[in-house]
């Protein structure tokens, strides 16, 4: 898999780990017509889709990348964070 690629997936990944959600298969996977490195996600059924029941959101704030609550907006975690004790 792309280096860059990987470096990116990894604090998702982690998160994903952290909240006890599902771990989905990472197949180095190179859609068709894209230049950029790509990847497919898929869940432990073969799908590529992996549902979550309380969505986040990934926005850049004051120069970082945080999870934030999509209807309220308010900031969850730094990405690669989630879980971990604050401080």
């Amino acid at each position: 898999m792309d280096t860059a690629l990987a470096e990116a997936l990894s604090p998702v990944l982690r998160d994903l780990e952290s909240s006890g959600s599902v771990i989905p298969e990472v197949r180095d996977d190179q859609w068709s017509g894209v230049e950029e490195a790509t990847a497919m996600l898929r869940g432990p059924d073969g799908s590529g889709q992996i549902e979550v029941s309380h969505p986040l959101s990934a926005v850049v704030r004051d120069g970082r990348a945080v999870w934030t609550c999509p209807a309220a907006g308010d900031p969850v975690s730094e990405i690669g964070q989630l879980g971990r004790p604050q401080g």
